[in-house]
């Protein structure tokens, strides 16, 4: 039997996020990360999948930003500390970070030799936006997993749009 891949459910105006940030890093890689929910949490029982609530753009901090990214990591330290805070405030669990995105300048959105290299969450969605000097031009989800050698692949996801 045939697995249905796994879905990420995102806004369009996430997605317009994606692609302007996409298109002002241009020629470097953009990134960010991705809030939201996943299927564990309940949102919907029926999908399994994760929806992503908001995109937080954020500094690459990349040394070679127009081959390489790397999300701030102060900005992922403040956004965890806000998101548990939020949580408790709201007497149980709230917005996870899903993963992030990132752009690849003048290549398609799949995973590189690079992004290989760096994949070490086996459940992270890899939202990565095709970008050249025409502006974001594809958009795919992909999520980290652990193969049976015991190695970080990805697999693609589906993205619906939200209501």
């Amino acid at each position: 039997m045939i697995k249905a891949p796994p879905v990420l459910s995102i806004s369009p105006q996430a997605l317009a996020i994606l692609k302007e940030c996409a298109a002002a890093a241009y020629p470097e890689e953009c990134c960010g990360l991705l809030v939201g929910y996943s299927d564990h949490d309940g949102w919907a029982a029926s999908v399994p999948g994760k929806r992503v609530t908001r995109v937080l753009p954020t500094r690459n901090r990349a040394p070679t930003p127009r081959c390489a990214f790397e999300v701030d990591p102060a900005a992922h330290i403040a956004l965890l500390r806000t998101l548990r805070e939020q949580a408790r405030e709201g007497g149980g669990r709230g917005e996870c970070v899903l993963g992030h995105y990132h752009s690849h300048p003048d290549h398609p959105p799949v995973p590189s030799a690079q992004d290989r290299a760096q994949a070490c969450d086996e459940t992270a969605v890899w939202v990565i936006v095709a970008a050249s000097h025409d502006g974001a031009t594809e958009i795919r989800a992909w999520q980290a997993f652990r193969d049976a050698g015991g190695e970080i692949d990805f697999r693609p996801m589906e993205m619906v749009s939200q209501v």
